[in-house]
């Protein structure tokens, strides 16, 4: 006895049956992520305004993460996001939430440690640090080295500090802020030359630095080259007029604490 159309009709509708899920949860997974990436640039608009609109855009990166929970850079804009709100402890989470899933996620580790070191976790920033560094294709590696290099500055570790920062350059010469701030600390450790050639390297970098022209005005003024300081203030005036108000542009601080 053949069987009938309507039975084949059905067993054939058996047969798509799992396959027309699977399309259908395909679909709806499409759907989501597609949401959540419209959720996370309406996140990023509002943290382009000025001032940013922080709550707002928290709103959108956490509608985006929770229509995609996979979605990383919606995860990491909330961390952010928690951290300019001063949660701290919400932006811990969100950056380790990442780190879970992907360990070798360096730019997590760098804003995670950033996070322990604005609490003045200097041991677990650290160690965000060093984990950061581990991945030898992370592009930015410079980042790590110079936040290490602050946290063992503001410990008055001015050894390791300059070790940090001659690694961020090692990394990436191109940065002025970097090279002044390891003037900085030369300056600190009472090395006036390697300071003062520093500051000019920043210079040569971005020849507007103005914290690496006032830098060097101070310490001319304080090694007594007042000719060389004076044109210093000078370049800093030219390039912010509104410090000419000031009176105690030329009241240096000194280096050492």
């Amino acid at each position: 006895m053949r069987p009938s159309r309507r039975f084949l009709a059905g067993l054939l509708l058996l047969m798509l049956l799992p396959f027309l899920s699977y399309c259908g949860l395909k679909e709806a997974g499409i759907k989501r992520q597609d949401e959540s990436i419209a959720f996370y640039k309406f996140g990023v608009a509002y943290l382009g305004d000025n001032p940013p609109a922080l709550q707002n855009a928290y709103i959108e990166f956490q509608k985006a993460v929770e229509a995609d929970p996979k979605n990383r850079d919606a995860r990491y804009a909330l961390g952010h996001v928690h951290f300019e709100l001063q949660n701290y402890q919400e932006a811990i989470e969100a950056f380790k939430q990442i780190i879970e899933k992907a360990p070798d996620d360096s730019e997590a580790h760098n804003y995670l440690g950033r996070v322990y070191a604005f609490l003045g976790e200097d041991d677990l920033a650290i160690a965000a640090y060093e984990n950061a560094l581990k991945n030898k294709q992370y592009a930015t590696p410079e980042a790590p080295y110079w936040n290490m290099g602050l946290v063992y500055l503001r410990q008055k570790n001015y050894k390791y500090s300059v070790q940090a920062l001659k690694n961020a350059l090692r990394m990436n010469s191109a940065i002025a802020p970097i090279h002044n701030q390891l003037g900085e600390v030369y300056a600190k450790m009472g090395d006036v030359e390697n300071a003062v050639a520093s500051y000019e390297r920043a210079l040569e970098v971005n020849p507007d630095d103005l914290n690496a022209h006032y830098n060097l005005a101070c310490i001319y003024q304080r090694e007594g080259v007042q000719t060389l300081a004076d044109a210093e203030f000078d370049r800093v005036v030219a390039l912010s007029p509104a410090l000419k108000a000031e009176k105690d542009l030329k009241q240096c601080a000194s280096p050492v604490e």
